[in-house]
């Protein structure tokens, strides 16, 4: 009897299916994002609709700016846990609760899934996060709307897109506001 090991690779596009499928509509998604400002002990949140029709239709150029003065993420968290979907970092036994550091709020998001509420709100994605007592802040955009099929055309042939082939750049800058 032959035996083979073999590895569960999901697709890219998983990422954006997750968005899509375990976030029911658009009002639930950005409530999970202002959940996450309230566990990163945000004061304020700041929604912003930006180029949107009448009835607040999108449009090609629409825009959803989600501003909070919480925590912030170092490139460490950005690294271990942003990056890391379902992280266990809020995780805590049945019956206990989680309190942020500050406030000693009741964590909100425990499974670490609600970064996929942003792919519900689109695919282009830019993060600017900083976080406290830093001089620097960190940039990331990425763009997966290329992935919502199992293939990327390069070069005219049909090349497999895992979630492990995507790579997401990390930028360092100084901020351009400091609040």
């Amino acid at each position: 009897m032959n035996k083979k090991t073999l590895k569960i690779r999901p697709y890219a596009r998983l990422l954006t299916m997750l968005g899509d499928q375990l976030i029911k509509n658009e009002q639930i998604a950005l409530i999970e994002l202002i959940k996450n400002a309230y566990d990163a002990d945000a004061d304020w949140v700041k929604l912003s609709f930006e180029n949107f029709g009448d009835n607040l239709e999108v449009l090609a150029n629409s825009k959803i700016i989600i501003e909070d003065n919480g925590e912030g993420m170092s490139l460490e968290t950005i690294e271990k846990s942003w990056m890391n979907p379902a992280t266990p970092n809020r995780f805590v036994k049945k019956g206990e609760s989680k309190k942020t550091k500050k406030k000693k709020r009741i964590i909100q998001g425990d499974k670490g899934i609600g970064r996929f509420s942003i792919l519900k709100l689109g695919k282009n994605i830019s993060i600017t996060t900083r976080p406290e007592n830093s001089d620097v802040e960190f940039e990331i955009d990425y763009d997966l709307s290329a992935y919502d099929n199992d293939f990327l055309t390069e070069n005219g042939e049909e090349k497999e897109l895992f979630i492990d082939d995507l790579n997401i750049e990390v930028r360092t800058k100084k901020p351009a506001i400091i609040v």
